[in-house]
């Protein structure tokens, strides 16, 4: 059963999106219930606390007229709690759903208030997240969580990590990591946008990592093989999909051209 949490400071508003959210999936015979629907977000903290194995849907306000926590900071908060969770922002502000991707909040979707498709986009949310977690039951976990331990910039487009910020980052996405040299068991992350700093041990992230795609050909880099498009060893360059390059050593070249033409078959 897929837990549904909604968090406004408008009562009626609240209640209104309660309404929408029961009839969707009513209609849809969508296997969601919900939880909480509450003015305070402290309530949602606690029962998370609670309640680790929580798979949820949070429909959270933006706006939260609270001096100590905004709906971004909650969202970061239900992160640590449900890292796989769907999080969907609610706001009066069309041009503050803007912000949702400049926090590593990894929102699904936002919808404004008062807005003549409001109970359409709540609909396809809804969708959307059931999709997303009968697909998750399907197939194995491709995902991994990261721990943001400084505030960084990505190197592509202008999302910005929070410190302190947890997210979950799809394997399949990853490019290659490098231990990074200037922080103490620093690690840099290529997705095929961005490049992701955090604090971590190689060692153990490759415990996580699909062994079918992840190849550590040496002790300070890890390539997923599935995302390499060419090794070049003229020019001992290795070029992935999305166009960044890795410069390798005419030893490295040979193992990792290896290794692609054998996972290829």
């Amino acid at each position: 059963m897929i837990s549904i949490f909604i968090c406004d400071d408008d009562a009626l508003f609240l209640a209104q999106v309660k309404s929408c959210v029961k009839t969707c999936a009513l209609i849809e015979n969508f296997a969601m219930s919900i939880v909480m629907a509450t003015k305070n977000p402290d309530e949602i903290l606690d029962f998370l606390k609670n309640n680790r194995e929580t798979a949820g849907i949070y429909f959270l306000d933006l706006d939260l007229s609270r001096d100590d926590i905004t709906g971004m900071q909650l969202a970061q908060k239900i992160r640590k709690y449900d890292p796989w969770g769907v999080i969907i922002f609610i706001t009066s502000d069309a041009e503050s759903h803007k912000l949702t991707f400049e926090y590593a909040t990894e929102a699904s979707d936002y919808i404004i208030k008062g807005s003549a498709e409001f109970e359409a986009r709540i609909h396809k949310c809804l969708q959307g997240a059931n999709a997303k977690f009968t697909a998750k039951r399907k197939t194995p976990d491709d995902k991994f969580i990261v721990n943001i331990s400084k505030d960084l910039t990505s190197a592509v487009g202008a999302s910005r990590l929070s410190k302190g910020s947890t997210i979950p980052i799809d394997q399949r996405k990853i490019m290659y990591l490098v231990t990074n040299p200037e922080i103490k068991n620093g690690v840099v992350m290529y997705t095929d946008t961005e490049r992701i700093e955090f604090r971590g041990s190689l060692t153990q992230i490759e415990k996580l990592l699909n062994k079918k795609l992840f190849l550590r050909f040496q002790r300070n880099i890890i390539v997923n093989l599935q995302n390499i498009s060419a090794v070049h060893k003229e020019t001992l360059m290795v070029l992935f999909k999305n166009g960044l390059e890795l410069e390798v050593n005419e030893k490295q070249a040979h193992k990792l051209s290896h290794a692609v033409r054998k996972r290829r078959g």
